[in-house]
């Protein structure tokens, strides 16, 4: 199994987060002050420049109010 950051699985839950986040209007840096952490954090992921592990999807994905349990469905069928 590969962890690279380019895997298209893994891309396409960014593409999910990275809309979600757009789609209500929030801010990168609202959703950082939101998660506690420091604002190039949404944006290194969102870029691709850092990898978020499984605890990190799904606390941001609570936030964005996109159903966990669906994303991965999605994800587990590609």
């Amino acid at each position: 199994m590969t962890k690279s950051l380019y895997d298209s699985k893994y891309q396409y839950v960014l593409g999910i987060l990275t809309s979600a986040r757009e789609n209500i209007g929030l801010s990168q840096r609202k959703l950082s002050e939101i998660l506690g952490r420091t604002p190039s954090f949404v944006g290194k992921y969102e870029n691709g420049n850092r990898r978020l592990d499984f605890g990190e999807v799904i606390s941001i994905a609570k936030i964005l109010k996109i159903d966990i349990h669906k994303l991965v469905d999605k994800v587990m069928k590609m």
